[in-house]
C-alpha cells in the first residue's frame, strides 16, 4: 500500500495536482485492506460553514470544486497483493504549472535529514528564518526545498510540543509554571565558586520564557579572567524579596561561602537584598551603567567626560574630593539632584574609595550583559523552560571549553621571556595562567621606569620610598618583612587585583630576590588554581542543586 501511496503522490505531481487520502477498509482483524487516494479538490465545502453568520475569524479561502480525479488500491487475500482497482484520471480544475507544483500540500514535506539538520542549526542559535534561506541556498532554490516557511515552523513546533506532551514532563511543567521562583546550579559551578567565589557579579535579563519570568545570571571571574557562571534562577518578580530569597539560595547551595565582593547594575532592590544577605560584601556600581546614566542626566558632554574622570582616576580619596568639587563648580552642578544622589554613594563606584577591595578586575556587569547575549541566540518569548534550561547548559558548555582550551594553553605552551628580571619573569610564567601571567609581566616591564629613593631600617621591616623617572612628585611606599618576605604597596593594587604590583617588583629587585614570593601570589590566578579539592570531606561536595519557592 505504501508503494501506491507514493505512485499517486508522484502522478499527482508530474500532472499538477495535489493528493488526499479518502476512505478506507478493514477486515475483522482491523487490517487494511482498501485505499483510496482522491484529488485534494474533491467535494464541496459543508453549506453551513459557508452561512455561518458569527465568525469570530474570516473563513479560508474555497479550494474544494468536486473534482472526481481518484485512485484505489485493494488487497487481494488469495494472491497476497495489492492491484489497483479504480482510476480517474480526469480533473475539473486548471492543474498546478511546474513552478507552482511547489506550493501543493501534499508535495510538501520536512524529511528526516531535513528535521536532523534543523534541530542541529536550532540547537547552535539558528534562527528557523536564517535555517530556510540556508536550505533554500544548499538546494539551489526555493522550488528545490520540499517544503515551505510555514511548513518548516509547523515542524517545530509539532517537535516542541512533542516533548513536552507525556504526562510526567506535562505535570512538570504545569507544577514549575505554578512556583514563584526556580534556582539551579549544576555540579561545576558549584565547584568553580569554590573556587572563585570571591567576587560575584549579577544581573536581570529580559523575560526570556513562556511564563514571562525574569532571568537572573550570577557570574564570576576564573583563573584565566574568563566568565565562569555560578548559578541561574528564573524570578516571579524583581523585589527585595525576591533577590533576597536568590542571594540566600545561592549561599546555601555554596555551602555558606560568601563573596568578597559584589558587583550590580545598581537596582534599589538589589541593593537592598546585598546589604541584608551579604553585609560583609563590597558592593560596586556598574561602571558601563554609570556611564549611561551620566550621558542621560547630565546633557553636557564635558560634564559627562569629568564625572568618568572622577569616576575611574587611580587617586587617593582627598584628590577625589577636590575632583569631584572642582566638576561641580566648573558645571554648576550644586543642585543638580543625580549628582547629590551619587555623591551620597560614592563608595560603591569610585575608584579612589573601591580601592584595596578585590574585584578581580570586574568593575561592570557586563559579564552577564555578554552571557545575556548569548542566550538572545537561542531564546524567544514562547521558549519553554525545558528548552531555556537546555539553552544554558548550551551556554555553560562553550565557556567550559574555552577555559578547557585556555587551561591546556597555560600547561602546555611557554611565553618568552622579555624583560632583565629573566629569573622573577620566568617564575611568573611558570606558576601563574597566560592570561594572568601577562597582566604581571606588565607590571615588571613597568618597573624599569621606578626607582628606590629612600630606605627606612625598622623593627622587623624596611620601608622603602618609590618614585618614577622624570615623575618626582610621584612617590610610593612599599614596607618589606624580611623574615617571610611579606609586602605592603600604600598604591593598593595587589589587594585590588591580586597581581604584585610594580613597585613590589622593584623591592625584589632591591632585596636580589629570585622569585616571587608566596605572600604576593593569589592562589586564585594560578596554573594550579583548581588542581586541589576546594573542600576536605567529600560530604560537602553536593550534586546538582535546584531550588523553588
Amino acid at each position: 500500500m505504501a508503494d501506491g501511496d507514493d505512485f499517486y503522490n508522484a502522478y499527482a505531481k508530474f500532472v499538477g495536482s495535489s493528493v488526499c487520502k479518502d476512505d478506507v477498509k478493514r477486515d475483522k482483524n482491523n487490517i487494511v485492506i482498501s485505499r483510496r487516494w482522491v484529488c485534494a479538490k474533491e467535494g464541496f465545502r459543508k453549506i453551513k460553514h459557508e452561512e455561518t453568520m458569527d465568525r469570530k475569524c474570516n473563513p479560508k479561502p474555497i479550494t474544494r470544486c468536486g473534482c472526481m480525479a481518484a485512485f484505489r488500491m485493494k488487497y487481494n487475500q488469495k494472491s497476497n497483493e495489492w492491484k489497483a482497482v479504480e482510476f480517474a484520471s480526469d480533473h475539473n480544475h486548471e492543474l498546478a504549472s511546474v513552478s507552482d507544483v511547489q506550493f501543493l500540500r501534499s508535495h510538501r514535506k520536512v524529511g528526516e535529514s531535513d528535521k536532523a539538520q534543523v534541530q542541529a542549526l536550532r540547537n547552535v542559535g539558528v534562527k528557523t528564518s536564517q535555517i530556510m534561506d540556508h536550505l533554500v541556498h544548499k538546494s539551489g532554490g526555493y522550488e528545490n526545498v520540499g517544503f515551505n516557511k510555514k511548513d518548516l515552523y509547523n515542524r517545530i513546533d509539532m517537535d516542541r510540543m512533542s516533548k513536552i506532551s507525556h504526562g510526567d514532563a506535562e505535570g512538570g511543567l504545569a507544577y514549575l509554571y505554578r512556583l514563584e521562583n526556580i534556582f539551579w546550579a549544576d555540579s561545576q559551578s558549584r565547584l568553580d565558586y569554590a573556587h572563585f567565589g570571591d567576587v560575584l557579579a549579577f544581573d536581570t535579563t529580559y523575560r526570556t520564557n513562556a511564563y514571562k519570568k525574569p532571568l537572573v545570571i550570577l557570574v564570576g571571574v576564573n583563573h584565566h579572567m574568563q566568565t565562569t557562571i555560578f548559578g541561574c534562577a528564573l524570578l516571579v518578580d524583581e523585589t527585595v524579596k525576591t533577590y533576597t530569597w536568590v542571594l540566600k539560595t545561592l549561599i546555601g547551595a555554596m555551602n555558606n561561602k560568601m563573596p568578597m565582593s559584589v558587583v550590580t547594575d545598581g537596582d534599589k532592590a538589589m541593593r537592598a537584598a546585598i546589604e541584608k544577605v551579604l553585609p560583609a560584601s563590597q558592593h560596586r556600581l556598574c561602571i558601563w551603567h554609570l556611564e549611561r546614566n551620566a550621558q542621560s542626566n547630565l546633557n553636557d558632554k564635558d560634564a559627562v567626560n569629568d564625572f568618568i574622570r572622577c569616576m575611574v582616576s587611580y587617586v587617593s580619596k582627598e584628590e577625589f574630593e577636590d575632583m569631584w568639587s572642582i566638576m561641580i563648580e566648573k558645571h554648576g552642578l550644586h543642585n543638580h539632584e543625580w549628582i547629590r544622589e551619587m555623591g551620597a554613594k560614592k563608595s560603591k563606584w569610585v575608584e579612589a574609595y573601591l580601592r584595596g577591595y578585590f574585584f578581580a578586575g570586574c568593575r561592570s556587569t557586563q559579564r552577564c550583559e555578554s552571557m545575556n547575549a548569548f542566550l538572545k541566540r537561542f531564546v524567544e518569548v514562547k521558549t519553554r523552560l525545558y528548552e531555556l534550561f537546555q539553552h544554558v547548559d548550551r551556554a555553560l558548555a562553550r565557556i567550559r571549553h574555552n577555559e578547557a582550551i585556555s587551561s591546556y594553553e597555560s600547561k602546555h605552551s611557554e611565553l618568552a621571556i622579555q624583560t632583565q628580571l629573566g629569573m622573577i619573569e620566568k617564575h611568573a610564567v611558570d606558576i601563574f595562567t597566560r592570561t594572568a601571567f601577562l597582566r604581571v609581566r606588565n607590571e615588571i616591564k613597568h618597573e624599569q621606569l621606578l626607582f628606590v629613593v629612600n630606605r627606612l631600617e625598622n623593627d622587623g621591616n624596611r620601608t622603602y620610598t618609590i618614585s618614577k623617572y622624570q615623575r618626582q612628585s610621584f612617590t610610593w611606599e612599599v614596607k618589606y618583612y624580611p623574615d617571610d618576605q611579606r609586602m605592603q604597596c600604600s598604591c593598593l593594587f595587589f589587594r585590588t587585583y591580586g597581581f604584585p604590583c610594580r613597585h613590589l617588583f622593584t623591592i625584589m629587585k632591591a632585596e636580589h630576590l629570585n622569585q616571587i614570593p608566596s605572600t604576593c601570589i593569589m592562589k586564585r590566578w594560578l596554573k594550579t588554581a583548581k588542581s586541589d579539592p576546594p573542600y576536605k570531606h567529600d560530604s560537602q561536595i553536593l550534586d546538582d542543586v535546584i531550588r523553588t519557592a
